[in-house]
Formats: C-alpha cells, sequence, structure tokens
C-alpha cells in the first residue's frame, strides 16, 4: 500500500460498552430527547422479555414518552420503514431508539433520518438528497453480528422494484450506540452462530477490500481475534456474558471497519440471494465465505496467512499459499464447529435462479470492493462452487 494513498475514517457515534450499561439508557436519551419512537422486531424482543424491560427502563424516567413500533421483519422492507415514519410524525417523535438486530438497526437509523423531511425511503435512495440531519438514533444490539450501531447505511428491500440495496448516507450513523452482552444472553445457538459468523465475514472482507488501510486493517484483526476466540463458546454456552461481550465487541468493530473499508463478494452476492429466498443473512454468508476466500487467494497480498493465524493457525515457516490455503480451512472448521450447513443446495436454493442472482448481484458496492475483480460470470461460478 503505496505511502501516497489518502485515507478517510468516519466514527461519529458515541459508543457507551458494559454489562449493565442498559440501566443508565433513559438517561441518555434525555441527552437528545423526551419523545422516544423504539423500534424493534415482531417477535424477539417480546417473547424474551426484552422489549417490556427496556420500555421500563426508558419510561421509568416520567419525563420521556415512549412509542412502540414492533413491526420489523428478519428481511426489512421500504413499506416497514415508511409505516415507522408515520407513526414518528403522528407521536411527534424526537428520538428514535433501535433494539434488536441488524434489521431492526437499520430501520431505526432510516426511520431518525427521514422522519423530519417529506417523502418516502425510496425518495431518498432513489436519489432525493438528505441535506440536514435527522432526528438522532440511538441502536442497542441484541445480536453480535451486524455492527449495524456504527455504520451508516440501511439494507432494505423494495418490493415495487424487486431489489434489496443499501441506503448509505453520513447522516445515517446513529448518535449512540449501547453495548451490553445482558441484552444477548437469550440469542439461541443458531441465531449466535449466523450472527457470529457474519461478523467475521465482514471482517474477513474489509480486511483485504480494495478499501483496506492501516486504520481498517488494526480494526480487522482485534475484531477477527475477538469473534474466532469467542464463538465457540458462545454457541455452546450462551450464559457466558463475558463471552459474550467479546462478540459484541467484535461486532462493533466490524461495523466500523465495513463502514469505511467496504466489504466484497460475499456480500454482494448474499443480500440478492437472502432476498430471493428469504433466508437469514448471516447463514448466506458463512456458506460463501470460503468460495469466496478461494476465489480471491492470489488477489489478496498475502493477508489471508495473517487471517490464518488470527484464526489460531501456526504459520511460522509456512509460505504464503500455503499459510493462505489454511485461513480457508480454519474458516471450514469454524463452521463445521458451529454447526453451519455446507450448500447452498442445502438452503433451497435452485441453479435455474443463478442468472438473476447474479445479473442482481452487479451494481453492488460490496461487489466493487472486492480485491479481485467478479464479473457477472464469475458470481455464476462461485454460486455453484457454493452449491
Amino acid at each position: 500500500m503505496g505511502d501516497n494513498k489518502v485515507y478517510e475514517f468516519n466514527l461519529p457515534t458515541r459508543i457507551i460498552s458494559g454489562i449493565g450499561s442498559i440501566a443508565n439508557l433513559a438517561g441518555l436519551i434525555r441527552g437528545y430527547g423526551d419523545n422516544v419512537l423504539l423500534i424493534t422486531g415482531k417477535v424477539s424482543a417480546r417473547k424474551t422479555g426484552l422489549l417490556s424491560r427496556i420500555s421500563g427502563v426508558i419510561s421509568g424516567d416520567a419525563g420521556i414518552r415512549v412509542t412502540i413500533f414492533d413491526q420489523v421483519d428478519p428481511e426489512p422492507t421500504c413499506e416497514t420503514v415508511n409505516r415507522a415514519i408515520a407513526v414518528a410524525k403522528e407521536k411527534g417523535c424526537d428520538v428514535v431508539v433501535g433494539l434488536g438486530g441488524g434489521s431492526v438497526l437499520d430501520v431505526a437509523k432510516a426511520v431518525a433520518a427521514i422522519t423530519n423531511k417529506d417523502g418516502r425511503v425510496e425518495d431518498f435512495m432513489g436519489g432525493q438528497e438528505l441535506v440536514f440531519p435527522g432526528i438522532p438514533c440511538l441502536c442497542i444490539p441484541t445480536t453480535a453480528g451486524s455492527g449495524a450501531e456504527v455504520t451508516p447505511n440501511s439494507v432494505l428491500i423494495d418490493r415495487n422494484r424487486q431489489v434489496k440495496e443499501s441506503f448509505r448516507h453520513i447522516f445515517l450513523y446513529p448518535k449512540l450506540a449501547l453495548i451490553d452482552a445482558e441484552l444477548t444472553v437469550s440469542l439461541p445457538p443458531k441465531l449466535t452462530a449466523y450472527s457470529g459468523i457474519d461478523a467475521l465475514s465482514q471482517s474477513i472482507e474489509s480486511y483485504v477490500s480494495l478499501g483496506a488501510n492501516p486504520l481498517t486493517d488494526a480494526i480487522c484483526t482485534q475484531s477477527m481475534r475477538l469473534i474466532s476466540g469467542s464463538i465457540r463458546d458462545a454457541f455452546k454456552n450462551g450464559q457466558n456474558i463475558q463471552v459474550r461481550q467479546n462478540m459484541l465487541h467484535g461486532s462493533l468493530l466490524s461495523g466500523m471497519a465495513l463502514a469505511n473499508a467496504r466489504m466484497g463478494a460475499v456480500h454482494g452476492i448474499a443480500h440478492p440471494l437472502g432476498a430471493k429466498y428469504n433466508l437469514p443473512h448471516g447463514l448466506v454468508c458463512g456458506v460463501l465465505l470460503p468460495y469466496v476466500m478461494e476465489f480471491n487467494m492470489n488477489y489478496v497480498g498475502g493477508k489471508y496467512a495473517q487471517v490464518a493465524a488470527l484464526l489460531g493457525g501456526l504459520i511460522r515457516g509456512v509460505g504464503k499459499d500455503q499459510a493462505s490455503k489454511m485461513a480457508i480451512d480454519k474458516v471450514k472448521q469454524l463452521l463445521a464447529e458451529v454447526a453451519f450447513p455446507w450448500r447452498l443446495s442445502e438452503l433451497g436454493v435452485k441453479p435455474e435462479d443463478f442468472g438473476q442472482i447474479a445479473r442482481d448481484s452487479m451494481p453492488s458496492g460490496s461487489l466493487k470492493a472486492n480485491p479481485r475483480l467478479v464479473t457477472e460470470e464469475d458470481v455464476i461460478y462461485l454460486l455453484k462452487k457454493a452449491y
């Protein structure tokens, strides 16, 4: 990497991290507003009691009003965002709190960015400019996977155009991210694996992307170290709160990295593939990751050797190519240990859809940041390899 290259790194989000820090939420909100739209998913937060707990913490401050919007699906749509915006406007909300996984946080960020403006989210995704900031958004992740609490984008499905796109703008950065492992101990093993592998793939892809730089490299290495050292224990024993906190930190770091370096072909393909079959994003990323790493192996300047070491491989005295292959083997081993499927065929994916998925992948900014140029034919090749 040449010394004359110019780097830019943004992180305008305030981060508060600590086990039990959720108890301070009401006071933190008062620094931004007193009329809250609390956004969460349809099932999990209510079922686990998190929604009741968090709404209770907020409403425990008599000066704060709370409106709950619990209609976010695992694959959020523009329609959902527009419904939430309508509620926020009707209630006069001046702050948005997102409680959930990446989908919920993405909706919360989009709602906060647009509530004080005229128009639908599709208008702004289609090119209408966000000329001034939205209302404050506070993000509270309940999964360790997306890092969405520190990213300036919202991945949404536009059903009218039948596309899944990333709505990206600096005004989508949350004002605050609150990181508390107490909120993740109820996450089932399967979702722990899906979200954790998503975070790992984000860090690996950001580490070798065309936008990688010394700042994001440092973040990615620590993220990979934390996730690979903790995901097995989190999968096997979700009550280990320190391991859960490590996973949240690894995910947070992966979000910081991707926001500044972008990602690669795994995520470029995973978005249209997941939208087509309504599959969990982290699941698709994990299945694709080893095949994309093999595709990129000779184009990453030996960085996969460092990935191998970070994932526990002994690379001293090992050649670069062998060490790079070791990284792929280590990823496969980790996937096996958290009970990941190996093939797209196991997920119900159909080969006759490969052409359309490839075409839908091509506009992706993640695909464009991949270290190796990816053509439509290459996407079909990768889908066939992963099938």
